[in-house]
């Protein structure tokens, strides 16, 4: 065969073959949007399939700064116990090179945010140590409370250590014991208090942090909003 024509003739085949995986993914992107819509109607939430305006609506992890091919999509709304409750899915793309190749690595994420009184200082909390180079221009630093047991399970971060305290009262420290991985990570800061995960969006999945999230925040006492200095609102 002809050099050309093999080449051309290699080329169509991948063409085709890039355009047939396209297509099979739209596909099934559409059945689960169809899904989705249908579990939403069903359990009385409300579903958008693509809501561009939140890509970048927040900060801090799992989000990313700058330019990007960002997408919140598969978006879940409804009210639960007195608290409005938004969750989505949140995708991105980054690529690395090492010296040779370039590999590009696909970061999917389900982000669920409800609001709390507004301007209140940063509280993170998480299984693991805290990485802080996104919100360490807010002043976020380490925070051990004291009490071994909890230390041992969750690692603290925040802007004010007197709102993180009365935040995690013993009663919260408590149940925050018991709810374990369901109850973190959280992101208190601002106006909102924000939990995620880096699994795709499942509805029942966020219907079950969402109900975790509530259960925190009613156990949270009054005075830990009242007493706290007033942070900068977030962005937007």
């Amino acid at each position: 065969m002809d050099v050309a024509l093999l080449v051309l003739a290699v080329t169509v085949a991948v063409v085709a073959a890039v355009g047939a995986l396209v297509f099979a993914g739209s596909a099934a992107e559409r059945r689960r949007a169809k899904a989705l819509a249908a579990w939403a109607e069903r359990e009385g939430w409300r579903y958008d399939r693509e809501r561009p305006e939140l890509v970048d609506r927040f900060s801090g992890d799992p989000f990313v700064e700058g330019r990007s091919d960002a997408r919140a999509t598969h978006v879940l709304c409804t009210e639960l116990r007195g608290h409005r409750v938004l969750a989505f899915e949140y995708r991105y793309s980054s690529s690395h090179h090492d010296g040779r190749q370039t590999r590009t690595a696909t970061h999917t994420h389900t982000v669920v945010v409800l609001p709390v009184p507004s301007g209140a200082p940063v509280l993170e909390l998480r299984e693991e140590a805290l990485g802080h180079a996104v919100l360490g221009p807010l002043g976020v630093h380490d925070l051990r409370l004291g009490e071994t047991a909890f230390d041992s399970l969750f690692y603290v971060a925040t802007s004010d250590d007197g709102f993180a305290r009365a935040v995690l009262d013993e009663d919260v420290r408590s149940w925050l014991a018991g709810a374990g991985a369901a109850a973190v990570p959280f992101r208190i800061h601002g106006d909102r208090l924000l939990c995620w995960d880096h699994r795709e969006l499942d509805a029942e999945r966020v219907r079950a942090s969402a109900r975790t999230m509530v259960g925190l925040l009613e156990r949270i006492p009054a005075s830990a909003w009242e007493g706290a200095p007033k942070a900068p609102e977030v962005r937007p």
